[in-house]
């Protein structure tokens, strides 16, 4: 649990350090799912429309490209720690999630990845 903690913690960081940088139209956000979290790059389409994408993707690749140099840059660098975050998010939730299991722990004492930005911000 000290582990996926101090990943949920850096995921919060990484929302931060972007909104320092923020590029319109292309937000980072924490995504929850059932079985794990993760961060997520949204750009935004014509009108109101957003989609999750990879930075490969077609229209974040355009977007990029109409940025200048230092900015894509700092962009691509975060994407590298939001590659390899999301991979350590969803093998420690995993594991949770196995541990738990096996360990049959009452129900109401479980943590899923939707509560853990409120479980962070009370104990911080």
């Amino acid at each position: 649990m000290v582990s996926l903690k101090r990943l949920e913690e850096r995921a919060q960081d990484l929302l931060e350090e972007y909104r320092s940088i923020r590029i319109e139209r292309l937000s980072l956000v924490r995504r929850s799912f059932d079985a794990y979290s993760s961060v997520s790059w949204r750009v935004q389409l014509e009108g109101s429309k957003r989609r999750f994408v990879s930075l490969a993707d077609e229209s974040a690749a355009e977007l990029l490209e109409s940025i200048g140099d230092l900015e894509r840059e700092q962009v691509r660098i975060l994407d590298s720690e939001v590659q390899l975050l999301n991979a350590n998010l969803k093998i420690e939730w995993t594991k949770y999630q196995e541990h738990c299991r096996l360990s049959h722990p009452p129900e109401d004492t479980l943590i899923t990845p939707k509560q853990m930005p409120g479980i962070i911000d009370t104990l911080s």
